[in-house]
């Protein structure tokens, strides 16, 4: 009996012990609980966080394979442009070429006109002295042909006085010797 009331005794004395360790405890329960109650509301925020990073991810992805994409087409359209600015390169020399040559042929087609267009007006300035001169020429002989008309003229003139004198010359001295019908009536100068 002594020693049942010496534990009692001794429960008695440890109470408040037992009292403050389970206060202790359950402070402690409590403040676990609270802190699994925030670290279950962090983790939320932390899945819902990575929810939307991999939401994110996967747009990115999605983006970067669009972009990617993009690139390969630009870059085969660089391509093709590369190419046909190097055919309208290749177009352009051969046209520029052929300009060229086109100028120089019509630089000598010029040079030749030009030379065609001397000679002929050398020509022509010939053909104008040689018609002067056959002006002159044509002047002289109308000149020199009226000159000979009234030359022929006067000796046709001379000639038909000529003429005419001898006619009356004749006369008169067919009237001044004309022989009678007997030979006794001829004139003593006439036998």
């Amino acid at each position: 009996g002594r020693s049942h009331a010496g534990a009692e005794a001794a429960a008695g004395s440890d109470e408040p012990a037992v009292v403050e360790a389970m206060r202790r405890t359950q402070t402690r329960i409590e403040a676990l609980t609270r802190e699994n109650q925030d670290l279950a509301q962090r983790l939320q925020k932390h899945e819902r966080e990575t929810t939307r990073l991999r939401a994110c991810l996967q747009r990115a992805a999605s983006e970067q394979d669009a972009l990617n994409n993009d690139r390969a087409r630009r870059a085969e359209e660089t391509q093709g442009l590369r190419r046909q600015l190097d055919e309208a390169r290749g177009r352009l020399s051969s046209v520029v070429a052929s300009v060229s040559a086109s100028q120089d042929s019509s630089a000598e087609a010029v040079r030749g006109y030009e030379q065609l267009l001397q000679e002929q007006r050398e020509r022509i300035r010939g053909l104008e002295s040689r018609a002067q001169a056959v002006g002159e020429d044509r002047v002289r002989l109308e000149a020199q042909v009226e000159g000979l008309s009234s030359a022929v003229l006067a000796l046709l003139n001379t000639r038909n006085e000529l003429a005419q004198w001898i006619a009356d010359a004749l006369q008169a001295l067919l009237k001044m010797f004309q022989i009678p019908a007997g030979p006794e009536e001829r004139p003593h100068y006439a036998q």
